[in-house]
């Protein structure tokens, strides 16, 4: 591609581009099969659905016939707590899938812990969902977790950042 024009089509923008995610229960879900919400979804650049564990109805039922609007992202968040289980992503590919942190604490305190969520992380892997395994705080959790196939961990672990903080040069991680 010819970059001059590449960088030219970019300059020329006046799109407002913005990103979003809605956390869907069996109530969410219903309003996003409304027409307007559906329109300003559609109007999003980026967004990304993330099923709650407590959506019975969703992940039983609905989930298989609902479409997502183009340019948006399934997450399955708390996988191993309430209905969100191996029968959640049985019936739907998530694009990524949150592994939740109760679930994984009680996992790294069993002796056979280790094996079991590294099988399952493969497992989730190798079915094309990118893991996040939520809740890690130490550094303990991180070296625990070295070696397996998550995508992205996620937990108090980092400090918090305002946004202000975040576009700085001088943020140290």
């Amino acid at each position: 591609m010819n970059t001059k024009i590449f960088e030219d089509n970019i300059l020329s923008r006046n799109d407002i581009h913005i990103s979003a995610t809605i956390n869907v229960d069996d109530h969410i879900l219903n309003l996003l099969r409304q027409k307007d919400i559906k329109a300003k979804i559609a109007a999003l650049t980026c967004v990304h659905f993330e099923v709650t564990e407590n959506a019975e109805n969703l992940l039983h039922n609905s989930l298989a016939a609902w479409q997502s609007p183009q340019d948006t992202s399934l997450w399955l968040d708390d996988f191993g707590s309430g209905y969100a289980g191996i029968n959640a992503i049985r019936g739907y590919h998530f694009d990524y899938v949150k592994i939740d942190k109760d679930f994984f604490w009680h996992l790294m305190r069993k002796e056979s812990g280790r094996q079991l969520m590294d099988a399952l992380v493969t497992f989730l892997s190798r079915n094309h969902h990118n893991v996040i395994i939520e809740g890690v705080e130490s550094e303990a959790h991180k070296e625990w977790l070295q070696g397996m196939e998550w995508f992205a961990i996620q937990g108090h672990y980092w400090r918090e950042v305002s946004i202000e903080q975040l576009v700085a040069d001088d943020i140290a991680m």
